[in-house]
């Protein structure tokens, strides 16, 4: 056998190893592809068992994942103790922000972003009604 015949026969052979590596790599993304889109509607249905409803073309294509981090923006915290408390102290308890005015009450604020204010008998209301001292403070708390 000539030395040009073994070349063109072990290049036949490396084309033909290349193209079965292209196909396996097409045929592993697909893959790859049909069990995120699965996965991305099993999260949905978890989340809509759960009450809460998302677009799942929302969702962003697998990649990198990105640390992401929630903070409680305590100007914000503070504007709304000051409108239902008035000047109270602040007390960081790491989880939770404590404010407390004793003549007018205790104000606790999570940092998931539940709050709870406990006013005093009377601090608001005494001169208005519930309903339109609730919406004068909503209002000053920017809500």
């Amino acid at each position: 056998m000539s030395v040009s015949k073994l070349k063109n026969l072990l290049l036949a052979a490396l084309l033909l190893i290349n193209a079965l590596f292209i196909i396996i790599i097409i045929i592993d993304s697909s893959e790859d592809a049909r069990i995120e889109r699965q996965a991305i509607d099993l999260v949905c249905a978890l989340l809509e068992d759960a009450g809460i409803t998302i677009d799942p073309e929302r969702i962003r294509p697998s990649g990198e994942l990105r640390a992401m981090r929630t903070s409680r923006v305590h100007e914000a915290v503070a504007q709304i103790a000051l409108a239902a408390l008035g000047p109270a102290d602040m007390v960081d308890h790491g989880v939770i922000l404590t404010y407390d005015s004793p003549e007018n009450g205790v104000a606790e604020f999570s940092c998931g972003g539940d709050f709870e204010i406990r006013l005093n008998d009377g601090v608001i209301t005494n001169t208005r009604g519930a309903r339109q001292a609730a919406q004068r403070l909503l209002q000053d708390m920017d809500i």
